[in-house]
Protein backbone atom coordinates (compact mmCIF):
# COMPACT_ATOMS: atom_id res chain seq x y z
CA UNK A 1 0.00 0.00 0.00
CA UNK A 2 1.22 3.46 -0.60
CA UNK A 3 2.02 5.47 2.18
CA UNK A 4 0.42 8.89 1.08
CA UNK A 5 -3.47 9.19 0.86
CA UNK A 6 -5.03 11.91 -0.61
CA UNK A 7 -8.41 13.52 0.74
CA UNK A 8 -11.78 13.27 -1.26
CA UNK A 9 -15.47 15.30 -0.37
CA UNK A 10 -17.83 12.69 0.21
CA UNK A 11 -21.37 13.89 1.17
CA UNK A 12 -19.83 17.18 2.77
CA UNK A 13 -17.11 15.53 4.73
CA UNK A 14 -13.69 14.57 4.03
CA UNK A 15 -12.58 10.84 3.85
CA UNK A 16 -9.24 9.31 3.98
CA UNK A 17 -8.44 7.48 0.64
CA UNK A 18 -5.51 5.06 -0.38
CA UNK A 19 -4.18 3.96 -3.44
CA UNK A 20 -3.55 0.32 -3.29
CA UNK A 21 -1.07 -1.84 -5.31
CA UNK A 22 -2.91 -5.36 -4.47
CA UNK A 23 -3.17 -7.53 -6.99
CA UNK A 24 -0.55 -6.50 -9.38
CA UNK A 25 2.26 -9.21 -7.96
CA UNK A 26 -0.66 -12.31 -8.64
CA UNK A 27 -1.34 -10.50 -12.43
CA UNK A 28 2.32 -9.65 -13.07
CA UNK A 29 4.25 -12.27 -11.36
CA UNK A 30 6.09 -10.73 -8.42
CA UNK A 31 6.42 -13.28 -6.33
CA UNK A 32 9.62 -15.14 -5.30
CA UNK A 33 7.27 -18.41 -5.56
CA UNK A 34 7.36 -17.61 -9.51
CA UNK A 35 10.71 -18.19 -9.47
CA UNK A 36 10.50 -21.33 -7.61
CA UNK A 37 7.90 -22.27 -10.01
CA UNK A 38 10.77 -22.12 -12.95
CA UNK A 39 13.68 -23.20 -11.05
CA UNK A 40 11.84 -26.25 -10.22
CA UNK A 41 11.37 -27.28 -13.78
CA UNK A 42 15.09 -27.16 -13.70
CA UNK A 43 15.60 -28.96 -10.16
CA UNK A 44 13.07 -32.02 -10.24
CA UNK A 45 15.83 -33.60 -13.47
CA UNK A 46 19.25 -33.17 -11.32
CA UNK A 47 20.04 -36.35 -9.74
CA UNK A 48 20.24 -37.45 -6.27
CA UNK A 49 17.83 -34.43 -5.48
CA UNK A 50 16.32 -36.62 -2.64
CA UNK A 51 19.67 -36.37 -1.04
CA UNK A 52 20.63 -32.88 -1.76
CA UNK A 53 17.60 -32.06 -0.47
CA UNK A 54 18.49 -33.73 2.75
CA UNK A 55 21.49 -31.91 2.75
CA UNK A 56 20.11 -28.87 2.23
CA UNK A 57 18.12 -29.33 5.87
CA UNK A 58 20.97 -29.17 7.85
CA UNK A 59 21.79 -25.32 6.36
CA UNK A 60 22.65 -22.86 9.35
CA UNK A 61 19.61 -21.13 10.61
CA UNK A 62 20.04 -17.28 9.84
CA UNK A 63 16.59 -15.51 10.92
CA UNK A 64 17.29 -12.71 9.06
CA UNK A 65 13.90 -11.89 6.77
CA UNK A 66 13.07 -14.27 4.45
CA UNK A 67 16.90 -15.64 4.93
CA UNK A 68 18.03 -17.73 2.02
CA UNK A 69 18.60 -20.83 3.99
CA UNK A 70 14.83 -20.56 4.83
CA UNK A 71 13.95 -20.15 1.19
CA UNK A 72 15.99 -22.61 -0.10
CA UNK A 73 14.75 -25.40 2.66
CA UNK A 74 10.86 -24.49 1.43
CA UNK A 75 12.04 -24.75 -2.00
CA UNK A 76 13.64 -28.14 -1.52
CA UNK A 77 10.42 -29.81 0.80
CA UNK A 78 8.58 -29.05 -2.04
CA UNK A 79 10.71 -30.80 -4.71
CA UNK A 80 8.41 -34.56 -3.87
CA UNK A 81 5.10 -33.04 -5.29
CA UNK A 82 3.90 -32.61 -8.77
CA UNK A 83 4.48 -28.72 -9.85
CA UNK A 84 1.05 -27.65 -9.25
CA UNK A 85 0.81 -28.96 -5.51
CA UNK A 86 4.68 -27.51 -4.91
CA UNK A 87 3.22 -23.97 -6.18
CA UNK A 88 0.61 -24.03 -3.37
CA UNK A 89 3.48 -25.43 -0.36
CA UNK A 90 5.74 -22.75 -1.21
CA UNK A 91 3.47 -20.66 0.39
CA UNK A 92 2.29 -22.85 3.37
CA UNK A 93 3.26 -21.68 7.18
CA UNK A 94 1.98 -25.13 8.96
CA UNK A 95 1.95 -28.62 7.47
CA UNK A 96 -0.94 -30.81 7.40
CA UNK A 97 0.97 -32.86 9.86
CA UNK A 98 1.99 -30.12 12.08
CA UNK A 99 -1.82 -29.34 12.21
CA UNK A 100 -2.10 -32.55 13.38
CA UNK A 101 0.32 -32.54 16.22
CA UNK A 102 -0.40 -29.14 17.16
CA UNK A 103 -4.56 -30.10 17.87
CA UNK A 104 -5.66 -32.24 20.72
CA UNK A 105 -7.73 -34.84 18.24
CA UNK A 106 -7.30 -37.78 16.86
CA UNK A 107 -9.82 -36.69 13.45
CA UNK A 108 -8.12 -36.45 10.12
CA UNK A 109 -8.63 -32.66 7.72
CA UNK A 110 -8.99 -32.54 4.65
CA UNK A 111 -5.66 -31.08 3.36
CA UNK A 112 -5.83 -27.70 2.56
CA UNK A 113 -4.33 -28.17 -1.03
CA UNK A 114 -8.15 -28.91 -1.92
CA UNK A 115 -8.51 -25.12 -2.35
CA UNK A 116 -5.79 -24.56 -4.68
CA UNK A 117 -6.75 -27.92 -6.37
CA UNK A 118 -10.09 -27.09 -6.90
CA UNK A 119 -9.18 -23.41 -8.99
CA UNK A 120 -6.92 -25.72 -11.07
CA UNK A 121 -9.34 -28.12 -12.35
CA UNK A 122 -11.08 -25.24 -14.21
CA UNK A 123 -7.72 -23.61 -15.76
CA UNK A 124 -6.92 -26.77 -17.63
CA UNK A 125 -6.29 -24.57 -21.03
CA UNK A 126 -4.28 -21.71 -19.43
CA UNK A 127 -0.69 -21.77 -19.30
CA UNK A 128 0.56 -23.78 -16.51
CA UNK A 129 1.90 -20.21 -15.00
CA UNK A 130 -1.26 -18.51 -15.94
CA UNK A 131 -2.68 -20.68 -14.01
CA UNK A 132 -0.69 -20.70 -11.01
CA UNK A 133 -1.63 -16.79 -11.13
CA UNK A 134 -5.18 -17.54 -11.45
CA UNK A 135 -5.02 -19.61 -8.25
CA UNK A 136 -3.32 -16.99 -5.66
CA UNK A 137 -5.44 -14.53 -7.00
CA UNK A 138 -8.45 -16.53 -6.24
CA UNK A 139 -7.28 -18.42 -3.20
CA UNK A 140 -4.99 -16.47 -1.02
CA UNK A 141 -5.80 -12.77 -2.51
CA UNK A 142 -9.76 -12.66 -3.08
CA UNK A 143 -10.16 -14.77 0.28
CA UNK A 144 -7.50 -13.10 2.56
CA UNK A 145 -5.61 -10.24 0.78
CA UNK A 146 -8.37 -8.20 -0.22
CA UNK A 147 -10.06 -8.56 2.96
CA UNK A 148 -7.71 -7.74 4.92
CA UNK A 149 -6.96 -4.39 2.80
CA UNK A 150 -10.50 -4.06 3.30
CA UNK A 151 -10.90 -4.72 7.00
CA UNK A 152 -7.87 -2.80 8.07
CA UNK A 153 -8.52 0.21 6.24
CA UNK A 154 -12.83 0.39 7.69
CA UNK A 155 -10.87 -0.51 11.02
CA UNK A 156 -8.66 2.56 10.94
CA UNK A 157 -11.34 4.80 8.65
CA UNK A 158 -9.52 5.01 5.57
CA UNK A 159 -11.32 4.12 2.27
CA UNK A 160 -9.08 1.67 0.31
CA UNK A 161 -8.75 2.23 -3.43
CA UNK A 162 -7.14 -1.11 -5.33
CA UNK A 163 -6.89 0.31 -9.06
CA UNK A 164 -5.15 -2.93 -10.21
CA UNK A 165 -8.70 -5.17 -9.13
CA UNK A 166 -10.71 -2.90 -11.72
CA UNK A 167 -12.59 -6.23 -13.82
CA UNK A 168 -11.12 -4.57 -16.93
CA UNK A 169 -7.65 -3.79 -16.21
CA UNK A 170 -7.85 -8.00 -14.56
CA UNK A 171 -8.97 -9.06 -18.26
CA UNK A 172 -6.79 -7.32 -19.55
CA UNK A 173 -3.69 -8.33 -17.82
CA UNK A 174 -4.77 -11.81 -18.75
CA UNK A 175 -4.80 -11.09 -22.53
CA UNK A 176 -1.14 -10.13 -22.22
CA UNK A 177 0.93 -13.28 -23.12
CA UNK A 178 2.91 -14.76 -20.13
CA UNK A 179 6.35 -14.17 -21.76
CA UNK A 180 6.16 -10.17 -21.35
CA UNK A 181 5.04 -10.51 -17.84
CA UNK A 182 7.45 -13.26 -16.35
CA UNK A 183 10.92 -13.21 -16.13
CA UNK A 184 13.07 -15.63 -14.37
CA UNK A 185 15.61 -12.90 -13.13
CA UNK A 186 13.51 -9.84 -11.80
CA UNK A 187 9.71 -9.56 -10.86
CA UNK A 188 7.43 -7.85 -12.88
CA UNK A 189 9.11 -6.77 -15.61
CA UNK A 190 6.05 -5.64 -17.36
CA UNK A 191 5.68 -2.95 -15.08
CA UNK A 192 9.06 -1.73 -14.68
CA UNK A 193 9.55 -1.42 -18.28
CA UNK A 194 6.02 1.11 -18.38
CA UNK A 195 7.13 2.82 -15.11
CA UNK A 196 10.05 3.90 -17.03
CA UNK A 197 8.39 7.07 -18.87
CA UNK A 198 7.76 8.48 -14.76
CA UNK A 199 10.35 6.34 -12.42
CA UNK A 200 13.92 7.16 -12.12
CA UNK A 201 15.95 4.17 -12.71
CA UNK A 202 16.99 3.98 -9.17
CA UNK A 203 13.53 3.11 -8.07
CA UNK A 204 12.57 0.88 -11.13
CA UNK A 205 15.49 -1.59 -10.32
CA UNK A 206 15.11 -2.00 -6.73
CA UNK A 207 14.48 -5.34 -5.72
CA UNK A 208 11.06 -6.47 -4.08
CA UNK A 209 11.11 -6.21 -0.47
CA UNK A 210 7.73 -6.86 0.55
CA UNK A 211 6.28 -5.73 4.01
CA UNK A 212 8.11 -8.49 6.10
CA UNK A 213 9.13 -7.35 9.34
CA UNK A 214 12.07 -9.43 10.64
CA UNK A 215 9.68 -11.53 13.37
CA UNK A 216 12.43 -14.37 13.40
CA UNK A 217 15.37 -11.87 14.95
CA UNK A 218 12.54 -9.95 17.26
CA UNK A 219 11.47 -13.07 18.53
CA UNK A 220 14.71 -14.39 20.19
CA UNK A 221 15.84 -10.98 21.04
CA UNK A 222 13.07 -8.02 22.06
CA UNK A 223 10.39 -9.87 22.06
CA UNK A 224 11.55 -13.27 23.19
CA UNK A 225 9.06 -12.49 26.77
CA UNK A 226 6.41 -11.02 24.67
CA UNK A 227 6.18 -14.18 22.82
CA UNK A 228 6.64 -16.28 25.96
CA UNK A 229 4.25 -14.39 27.00
CA UNK A 230 1.66 -14.93 24.56
CA UNK A 231 1.96 -18.53 24.48
CA UNK A 232 2.49 -19.50 28.27
CA UNK A 233 1.26 -22.38 30.26
CA UNK A 234 -1.76 -20.59 31.15
CA UNK A 235 -3.08 -19.19 27.81
CA UNK A 236 -2.49 -22.25 25.92
CA UNK A 237 -4.01 -24.43 28.49
CA UNK A 238 -7.31 -22.83 28.85
CA UNK A 239 -8.11 -23.76 25.33
CA UNK A 240 -8.49 -27.35 25.37
CA UNK A 241 -8.03 -27.98 21.96
CA UNK A 242 -4.18 -26.69 21.51
CA UNK A 243 -1.23 -29.18 22.66
CA UNK A 244 0.94 -26.93 24.68
CA UNK A 245 3.76 -29.18 24.42
CA UNK A 246 4.07 -29.32 20.43
CA UNK A 247 3.62 -25.21 20.80
CA UNK A 248 6.78 -25.48 23.33
CA UNK A 249 8.53 -27.37 20.73
CA UNK A 250 8.42 -25.00 18.40
CA UNK A 251 9.25 -21.67 20.98
CA UNK A 252 12.42 -23.68 21.95
CA UNK A 253 13.40 -24.41 18.28
CA UNK A 254 13.35 -21.09 17.32
CA UNK A 255 14.95 -19.61 20.48
CA UNK A 256 17.82 -22.09 19.67
CA UNK A 257 17.78 -21.29 16.07
CA UNK A 258 17.35 -24.58 14.89
CA UNK A 259 14.51 -23.36 12.83
CA UNK A 260 12.55 -20.46 11.92
CA UNK A 261 9.30 -21.07 13.21
CA UNK A 262 8.40 -17.24 13.75
CA UNK A 263 5.53 -17.61 10.90
CA UNK A 264 4.48 -20.21 12.91
CA UNK A 265 4.56 -18.92 16.12
CA UNK A 266 2.79 -15.31 14.96
CA UNK A 267 -0.42 -17.37 13.94
CA UNK A 268 -0.47 -19.42 17.13
CA UNK A 269 0.18 -16.47 19.06
CA UNK A 270 -3.14 -14.39 16.77
CA UNK A 271 -5.29 -17.51 17.32
CA UNK A 272 -4.20 -17.63 21.29
CA UNK A 273 -5.09 -13.97 21.22
CA UNK A 274 -8.93 -14.32 19.63
CA UNK A 275 -9.71 -17.25 21.46
CA UNK A 276 -9.19 -15.53 24.70
CA UNK A 277 -10.76 -12.06 24.01
CA UNK A 278 -13.85 -13.64 21.61
CA UNK A 279 -14.79 -17.02 22.80
CA UNK A 280 -13.25 -17.00 26.72
CA UNK A 281 -14.23 -13.22 26.98
CA UNK A 282 -11.18 -12.85 28.87
CA UNK A 283 -11.95 -9.87 30.91
CA UNK A 284 -8.09 -8.51 31.71
CA UNK A 285 -7.99 -8.53 27.52
CA UNK A 286 -11.13 -7.18 26.86
CA UNK A 287 -10.43 -4.57 29.52
CA UNK A 288 -6.65 -4.10 27.90
CA UNK A 289 -8.40 -3.61 24.40
CA UNK A 290 -11.35 -0.98 25.52
CA UNK A 291 -13.79 -3.60 24.54
CA UNK A 292 -15.42 -4.16 28.07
Amino acid sequence: MFPNYYLSQHSGAEVKVALDGGGGDELFFGYPTYKADFYMNIARHLPFKKEISKLVQHLPVSHEKLSFDYKLKKFCSGLEFDHKKAHYWWRTIITEKEKFDLLHTDRSFPDTYQSYETVFKNLSNLDAFEQFSYADLQVWWISCGLYQADSMGMANSLEIRVPMMDHEFVELAYQIPVKYKLSHFKTKPLLRKLSERWLPEKIISLKKSGFHIPLASWFCKELKDFVEENLSYDRIMAIDFLNYSEITKLKEQHFQKKTDNSYKLINLMVLVEWYHLFILRDNHNLKRLKIV
